[in-house]
């Protein structure tokens, strides 16, 4: 079967990210996991779908003993967004846009050794009415 548009879009974004979409396990000291979180759609016209997707990435890293915590939250956070972004906001034309939406440092369990942060994002793309394999193109 082949790879639905939504599909390709996070498959290229976790390659970009350098990201894992399973779950945290214990043994992942550094990592960079995509959540996907669902998404809205429209009807251009009538070939055309419209959808905006977010998703959730989110950073965990050791503790560098130079910096503080606030800080290294803040350089996880200004990565991921700097890197999802990128200088092609269409993923090698397979989307339209991808938007920062909001993001923050995360709750870890021991404070002293790993801090995280996340930033959500909006991915907008088109495919045809009626086939997400098949990529819209004006």
């Amino acid at each position: 079967m082949s790879t639905s548009i939504r599909e390709s879009i996070l498959s290229a974004m976790a390659t970009r990210l350098g990201a894992s979409r399973l779950p945290y396990r214990a043994d992942m000291a550094t990592s960079v996991i995509i959540n996907d979180e669902g998404e809205e759609a429209q009807l251009l016209d009538y070939a055309t779908c419209e959808a905006t997707m977010t998703i959730r990435v989110e950073s965990l890293s050791s503790v560098l003993t130079a910096e503080s915590r606030a800080t290294a939250e803040n350089r996880l956070l200004s990565a991921l967004i700097s890197t999802a972004i990128g200088t092609d906001r269409t993923l090698s034309s397979k989307c339209d846009d991808i938007v920062y939406s909001g993001g923050g440092p995360l709750l870890t369990e021991d404070p002293t050794i790993y801090v995280g942060a996340y930033a959500s994002f909006a991915i907008r793309y088109r495919y045809d009415a009626g086939n997400p394999y098949t990529l819209t193109v004006y």
